[in-house]
This record gives structure tokens, C-alpha cells and sequence, in this order.
């Protein structure tokens, strides 16, 4: 028992950026899961992201650049399945939308870029965009 509480405590202390609002939960009772997209594409990718059955959101990621998304959650709760959904073709005139499950890790700073790295590349064929776990 006395190492499930040290355990817990340290999860806890770990936590502390990864407060979410005061009237949600105090900053002892969230943790934060993240992952990061970096692209080198060569080209800007627009793509959303939802956590769970949430809202999708919208981004857009210059070549070369990087993106960390991150839930803040209760140190109770699950943390709802990440996804990713983007047209994967690059030609203009083709739409190939894809959804991809992501994988999310605990970060105790989500400005740290620390979770789960992914990047985004084009296939052999340079026509199509591909999600790479790293």
C-alpha cells in the first residue's frame, strides 16, 4: 500500500504544469498525456486532432516545424484515444482523407514537446503523406 501512495505521489508532484482550471480540478488531481507531430513534408499539412469523441480541431504545420497536443486530465480518469485526420494526398485535385490512432504518453510539461513523437513524411512516391512513429 505505502508503494501505491509513494507512486501516486509522485505522479502528482510530476503533474504540477499540467494544472487544468481551478474550478475543474486542483493541480495535484490532473495529469497530462501528449503527442507531438513534426513535419518534413516539404510542404504545409493542414490536419485536426480529437481526443476521445470530442471536438475536432484545426491546424496547419509549416515544413520543418512541430506541433505538441496534449489532455489534460483527472489522475482518476482514462485518457481519451488521440486522433489525427488529414488528407494524405498531396495534389491538389485528390481528396484521401485518412483517420490515424495516435499513441499519447504522461508529459509533466506539454510546452516541452516530450510526448509521444510522430512524423509526417511523404511515401517513395512523394504524392502521398505518411504518419511515422518515431
Amino acid at each position: 500500500m505505502n508503494l501505491l501512495k509513494s507512486l501516486l505521489l509522485g505522479c502528482v508532484v510530476m503533474a504540477g504544469v499540467c494544472a487544468m482550471a481551478p474550478e475543474t480540478a486542483s493541480a495535484a488531481d490532473t495529469v497530462c498525456e501528449a503527442f507531438t507531430v513534426s513535419n518534413e513534408t516539404g510542404g504545409t499539412v493542414r490536419y485536426e486532432v480529437r481526443w476521445g469523441n470530442n471536438e475536432w480541431k484545426s491546424f496547419t504545420l509549416q515544413s520543418g516545424m512541430r506541433n505538441t497536443h496534449y489532455y489534460r486530465r483527472s489522475i482518476f480518469a482514462s485518457t481519451p484515444q488521440p486522433q489525427v485526420r488529414m488528407d494524405v494526398d498531396t495534389r491538389s485535385d485528390v481528396r484521401d482523407v485518412y483517420i490515424f490512432d495516435m499513441d499519447s504518453q504522461f508529459v509533466s510539461d506539454p510546452n516541452s514537446e516530450d510526448g509521444r513523437k510522430y512524423t509526417l513524411r511523404l511515401h517513395s512516391f512523394g504524392q502521398k503523406i505518411g504518419v511515422y512513429k518515431n
